[in-house]
């Protein structure tokens, strides 16, 4: 992928390999936003499974 982008900016005008590359960066952040919440709802839902068997420990 590095490589055809390489050689499209050689080729083509400036504009175009500029456009890909954001739309890279966009699909990057996406992924990495997706990828963070991810991670924080499983954080939660620890914290929730934790929290639920401590209330039931206390219960009992």
């Amino acid at each position: 992928m590095l490589i055809m982008s390489n050689a499209d900016h050689a080729n083509n005008n400036d504009g175009i390999p500029i456009k890909k590359s954001s739309f890279i960066i966009k699909k990057l952040v996406f992924i990495g936003v997706c990828f963070i919440l991810l991670l924080i709802m499983i954080v939660l839902l620890l914290i929730m499974r934790n929290l639920t068997v401590q209330l039931l420990l206390l219960f009992i």
